[in-house]
């Protein structure tokens, strides 16, 4: 007996996060985050106020840091499950 299985794609990436395939990028509600560079593509639009690095993420700490719309860092402990 054979069992076929259909592929699945998720387009669901870090918090907040939506896979753009066209583009290999991911949105995050106010810009673009690459993944190949670990970098948004686009200065914070909030400019200084979320730090002197303007293309980070996540405090550069994606294991303990989150952000869901590329704009504010939050502690990772601070997700709801």
């Amino acid at each position: 007996m054979n069992i076929l299985t259909a592929d699945i794609e998720n387009n669901l990436r870090f918090p907040g996060q939506y896979y753009d395939a066209e583009t290999g990028l991911h949105y995050n509600w106010n810009r673009y985050y690459s993944p190949e560079t670990g970098r948004y593509i686009a200065a914070d639009p909030i400019g200084l106020g979320g730090g002197i690095n303007l293309y980070r993420y996540a405090n550069a700490n994606p294991a303990n840091w989150y952000d869901f719309d590329g704009l504010t860092a939050a502690a990772a402990s601070l997700v709801m499950y």
